[in-house]
């Protein structure tokens, strides 16, 4: 009986883990044909199979600021047009830059508008990079500077959420235009 027991824990385990790689290998995958998608929109003007860009930029050049020295700010928010000319949100991201110090943030989101993935890299006195996958509203991983967490801590499941919060209020700038 123990032995059944056994085997059935390490086959459910088995299950779950290969859910999970099967969940992050499909948000990689619509990464990618969204990358894709983003790199034709920005090389082939007007061939932009239903994806849009709306772009916020301060500095867009990135002159010398006061005090500052260099300077950019931009987002960048790609989106599609639904049924009735709505904006649904397809992947939002975010740099800013100033003297030495940078920040980066992606947000992609699946055909229902539900954040999937986030990836934030800050540059300071060192780099930080952060990943997170979700699956139905929920954090399946976060990778930390290249960590791989299947398992989250209560510090990753309360940032994982924040992260969401973030993406949640960017989008929604989107949708107020």
């Amino acid at each position: 009986m123990q032995k059944f027991l056994m085997s059935f824990v390490l086959f459910f385990v088995s299950v779950n883990a290969d859910a999970q790689e099967s969940a992050v290998a499909a948000i990689r995958s619509h990464y990618q044909k969204t990358q894709a998608r983003i790199q034709k929109l920005a090389t082939e003007e007007g061939k932009s199979e239903g994806l849009y860009l709306y772009l916020i930029s301060d500095n867009y050049y990135g002159g010398s600021w006061p005090a500052v020295g260099y300077f950019k700010y931009e987002e960048k928010y790609y989106y599609e047009l639904g049924d009735n000319q709505e904006r649904k949100i397809v992947k939002i991201s975010i740099s800013r830059a100033h003297a030495s110090r940078y920040y980066d943030e992606e947000y992609l989101f699946d055909d229902k508008g539900e954040l999937i993935f986030a990836f934030h890299k800050t540059v300071e006195d060192d780099e930080r990079t952060e990943r997170y996958y979700y699956k139905n509203g929920i954090p399946i991983r976060v990778i930390e500077n290249g960590r791989v967490t299947d398992k989250l801590s209560d510090a990753q499941k309360k940032a994982a959420e924040s992260v969401k919060k973030s993406a949640k209020g960017h989008a929604s700038m989107l949708r107020s235009k």
